[in-house]
């Protein structure tokens, strides 16, 4: 079983404590792969950078708050690699 660090929505998302969960219980193990090419790298940092601000329904929102900022960006950095 895949063990990541990826937030689970029901805990509060990255804006609580980081919880460290199953695959199976908080979806997709690569969420940050914003290209879907397999692997969070430069491209999807650019991807989070250049779309900063507010947005809406966007996949660089990694945490869905509604805006890329400071916690979407942990997050590629957190997940940095390819995905498991």
């Amino acid at each position: 079983m895949f063990l990541g660090p990826l937030a689970c929505a029901a805990s509060g998302g990255v804006h609580s404590p980081l919880v460290i969960c199953a695959e199976k219980d908080c979806g997709p193990a690569c969420v940050p792969d914003i290209n879907n090419d397999g692997a969070v790298r430069y491209e999807d940092l650019v991807l989070v950078l250049s779309a900063w601000g507010s947005c809406t329904n966007c996949s660089e929102d990694i945490d869905g708050s509604g805006v890329v900022d400071y916690p979407d960006l942990l997050q590629i950095l957190a997940t940095w690699g390819p995905c498991q």
